[in-house]
Order: C-alpha cells, then sequence, then structure tokens
C-alpha cells in the first residue's frame, strides 16, 4: 500500500517536472530533483517487473543527466550514476545482454556509483567467459565485492571457484573451508532442516553438496602439489561426505530410488581411488547470479 502511494506520488512529480520542463525550463535544482524522481521511480516499476516502464525512465534519466553534463549545470554524482547501474541490472537479469551491462556498470563507477552487487555482477559475466584473463578480472570484482560486505555463501563460492580455475589452490581452499563451515554450521543450528520439503533448507544442502565436493577437488590438487597424504585423506573425506549429503537428499523418500542426477562426490572419490585416463577430478562450476543467500 505505501508503496503504491509512493509510486503514485513520483508519477504525479515526474509528470510535474515534464509539463514545467516544456513550459520554461528546469532549473539546476529542479533537475536534480528530477532526476532522482526518475530513478526512485525506476526502481519501483524494477519491483514491479514493468522493466519496459523502468527502461523509458532510465534511459530518459541518463540522457538528461548526461545533458546537463555536457552543460557544466553540475558535477558527476554517485547519486545520478545509480541510474547507469540499474539499467545494466536490467540487460544483466532479463535478456542476459552482458556486454551491454558492462558498459553500464563501468559508466555507473566512471560516476562514483559502486556496490558489492554490482561488482558481483561484473565478476559473474567475467566468470562465465572461462578465459584465464577473464578469470583474472571476475576475481579482482569478486575479491572488492567481499572488501565491502560480509562475504555471503555465494559470494565465497564465486571466490572459491575463480581461484581454482586460476590454479590457486592454496587460496581457493580456504574460500571452500569457510564456506562448509559457515553452511554446516547454519544446517546444524535448524531444528529440524526439511530440504526435500521446503526450498531455504534445500539450497543450503545443496550448496554444502558442492563446496564439500569442490573442497575436496582443491585439497587433491594441493596433495599432488606437494605429495602430501594427509591432504588427500582430507580430499576422499570431502568427497565421501559430499556423495553421502548428496545421496541423502536426492533419493526418493518413498521408494528410496537414487536419483540420475550426476553425484560428482561420488565420482571424485571413485577417481582416486580407481584413477583412469583422460577422466579427470569434477569441480561443480556453477555460481549464482545473485549473491544474497538463499534466494
Amino acid at each position: 500500500m505505501l508503496a503504491d502511494k509512493e509510486l503514485n506520488a513520483l508519477e504525479n512529480s515526474v509528470f510535474s517536472f515534464e509539463k514545467l520542463d516544456k513550459q520554461k525550463g528546469l532549473n539546476n535544482k529542479q533537475t536534480k530533483r528530477y532526476l532522482a524522481d526518475l530513478i526512485r521511480l525506476s526502481e519501483l516499476y524494477i519491483k514491479q517487473n514493468r522493466t519496459l516502464d523502468a527502461l523509458e525512465r532510465l534511459n530518459t534519466c541518463i540522457r538528461r543527466y548526461e545533458q546537463s553534463l555536457e552543460e557544466l549545470r553540475f558535477p558527476a554524482s554517485a547519486d545520478f550514476g545509480k541510474a547507469y547501474a540499474l539499467l545494466g541490472d536490467i540487460y544483466y537479469y532479463k535478456p542476459e545482454n552482458f556486454e551491454s551491462a558492462l558498459s553500464l556498470y563501468a559508466k555507473a563507477e566512471s560516476n562514483g556509483y559502486v556496490t558489492p552487487e554490482m561488482d558481483y555482477h561484473r565478476g559473474y559475466i567475467y566468470y562465465r567467459k572461462e578465459t584465464l584473463d577473464d578469470y583474472r578480472l571476475a576475481l579482482s570484482y569478486f575479491y572488492r565485492a567481499s572488501l565491502n560486505v560480509k562475504p555471503t555463501p555465494y559470494l565465497l563460492m564465486a571466490l572459491g571457484n575463480t581461484l581454482y580455475k586460476r590454479g590457486d589452490y592454496f587460496a581457493s581452499q580456504s574460500y571452500y573451508k569457510a564456506l562448509v563451515d559457515r553452511l554446516q554450521t547454519e544446517l546444524d543450528l535448524i531444528p529440524n532442516p526439511s530440504p526435500q520439503q521446503r526450498p531455504s533448507h534445500e539450497e543450503i544442502v545443496r550448496l554444502l553438496v558442492a563446496a564439500r565436493n569442490n573442497l575436496g577437488a582443491a585439497y587433491l590438487r594441493v596433495a599432488n602439489l606437494m605429495g602430501d597424504s594427509s591432504k588427500r585423506a582430507e580430499a576422499m573425506a570431502q568427497f565421501t561426505e559430499s556423495a553421502r549429503i548428496f545421496d541423502s537428499l536426492t533419493r526418493d523418500q518413498k521408494t528410496m530410488i537414487r536419483s540420475d542426477a550426476k553425484n560428482y562426490g561420488f565420482l571424485n572419490l571413485d577417481f582416486v581411488l580407481h584413477p583412469k585416463r583422460d577422466i579427470d577430478i569434477i569441480l561443480d562450476t556453477v555460481i549464482k547470479a545473485d549473491m544474497h543467500f538463499p534466494q
């Protein structure tokens, strides 16, 4: 109800500013208020899935803002740089136009607007490109996001996976270990976990399965590099636990029939016990498009 009132008030305000602008123009103070109202109105449109309305308002805002900068009416501001980030998010989430999103995020930052969420999105885009140089860029954005907010489980997984992909197994195991400890603690604090009935519980368990598997992979890489048998044993323990949790989560509780989905922990444990040619350790490479947890 309050959101509807705010939306109506903003629409009326924007309409009034645009009418005044046609009649005699807006002074600097009025222009700033007009831009701020366009940005806030766009945010509300996005929350209501009115993407086309948000696109129209944000493009109007950016055009007027850039015009004001060219006319030296006021300096660049993070408050208005937010418009680029919001438009970037629309391209990021909806049509998945990553190149346009990257360009808009860069403009937002050049105007002083940077958030951990925006850095995560940029990291995610580069991570998806799957080249060593892109992994380097992805890591820089994920790391910067982690400096300005308490890392969420999704951000920890993104950092661990990116480091692993770059061959930095020593660092990746630290992030995976932190993730496993955090998820296990969170799961232990739930009185009666019901992952097959409650989506939030299922998300914790599924991420724990992936985290333990990936931690095992990092341990095994380190063991091979150092010739450390204790790390190899830790890797096997993580694969075993990942496989056990996966089986418990995916097995039909009535028929007890196992799922056809690939159990990475089991496959990796089998690889350690029975090494074969042309087969390597399987890393769960999937990371979430948004860092907020649980979704």
